[in-house]
């Protein structure tokens, strides 16, 4: 993805497989606490329904870390 003019690099997407929901945040970098912080934001929009049941992600270390492992809005998020 080009980068935009605010310097975004990234989309985080979350997609609600069983409320057929998708929502996206952009990120400039994908360090684990710019992952976290976007999941926040996606979450606090509440067009994803909590909890979550189930966190598919790509095994990536920005998903793998221990901020986000200790962080309350995604802790009911299980990765497989």
């Amino acid at each position: 993805m080009p980068v935009d003019p605010k310097g975004f690099h990234y989309f985080l997407v979350v997609v609600e497989v069983a409320g057929k929901r998708v929502d996206a945040e952009p990120l400039k970098d994908k360090t684990a606490n710019r992952v976290l912080n976007g999941f926040v934001k996606i979450y606090r929009r509440n067009r994803i329904k909590q909890p979550t049941h189930r966190l598919e992600t790509d095994s990536g270390s920005e998903f793998t870390n221990d901020q986000s492992r200790g962080n309350d809005e995604v802790r009911r998020a299980r990765k497989t």
